[in-house]
């Protein structure tokens, strides 16, 4: 009851509370794999916020199926760490 009512009152939601799948291994890349330059042919790499990668499945799965449908062929490229924290503490990558 707490809780809706503040968000009611601050015009805020919770995050939801489950995290999305990851996309299939076969769209997904590591960024070491993108020094080689042997990518597939077609292929369109996909860097995604954190946000998306972690909570908003639909999205990369509309991608995903959108680009596929188009002919290319989409690799999600790895999430790196984003460096925040660090920065924020001083400490530099």
């Amino acid at each position: 009851m707490a809780l809706a009512l503040a968000e009611w009152v601050m015009k805020v939601e919770e995050l939801p509370r489950s995290l999305a799948r990851p996309q299939p291994s076969e769209a997904r890349i590591a960024v070491r794999d993108l020094a080689d330059g042997d990518l597939p042919e077609k292929a369109v790499l996909v860097w995604m916020d954190w946000f998306s990668a972690l909570f908003d499945e639909a999205a990369q799965t509309d991608v995903r199926r959108g680009l596929s449908a188009l002919g290319y062929q989409p690799l999600f490229v790895e999430m790196r760490p984003a460096g925040k924290v660090a920065g924020d503490l001083g400490v530099g990558l």
